[in-house]
């Protein structure tokens, strides 16, 4: 009895699908049941992964399946040769909800305000 125990319990930690030769499956939830958290002010990162590009439209939005940065409100980014400077291009015609024009100085305040701010530096731009 304790075999057939032992056995039912090792054969429910397998995964119910097989994944044909050269693929590999990749599950992005670790957690018993998909919870619906879309709270981007949440501390320790439980929010569902669009949740913050969703709220707050960024700059650059990371594509982790390619590597590399797809475009947003920023059409372009360059660092210069001792990365203390960034360089963005800005997207044209983009308008705050209020019918007010995006520009660079909005950009360079939220830089500040997360500067001075750091608790609302939550992905930790300033702390190097």
């Amino acid at each position: 009895m304790i075999g057939v125990g032992l056995w039912l319990t090792l054969s429910s930690c397998q995964p119910s699908h097989n994944a044909p030769d050269g693929f590999v499956v990749v599950s992005q939830e670790q957690q018993v049941s998909w919870q619906r958290i879309f709270n981007p002010l949440l501390i320790n990162g439980s929010a569902r992964w669009p949740t913050t590009a969703g709220v707050y439209e960024p700059l650059l939005i990371y594509n982790p399946m390619v590597g590399s940065y797809v475009p947003w409100l920023a059409t372009s980014h360059f660092f210069n040769e001792d990365a203390t400077r960034l360089t963005l291009k800005l997207r044209e015609g983009v308008h705050w909800s209020d019918g007010e024009w995006f520009t660079a100085e909005d950009v360079q305040f939220t830089f500040e305000l997360l500067r001075e701010t750091p608790a609302l530096d939550g992905r930790g731009l300033w702390s190097d």
